[in-house]
């Protein structure tokens, strides 16, 4: 039986068809995706800040 509230898919494999251990495994992977794609974001936007900083003071 499937387990409901899984959607989505990640890297061309989608989670409608999967047993509810397998759900759990890419619900778990999914996840940890997003968190690693969200950090990277922070870190090039923190980059970036604080390199426009570093221009506004040799202006």
């Amino acid at each position: 039986m499937a387990v409901s509230g899984v959607s989505g898919i990640v890297g061309g494999y989608s989670a409608a068809f999967l047993i509810a251990e397998q759900q759990e495994w890419f619900a778990a992977v999914k996840s940890s995706l997003m968190i690693k794609s969200i950090s990277i974001i922070v870190t090039i936007c923190s980059r970036n800040d604080s390199f426009s900083h570093r221009n506004d003071l040799l202006s």
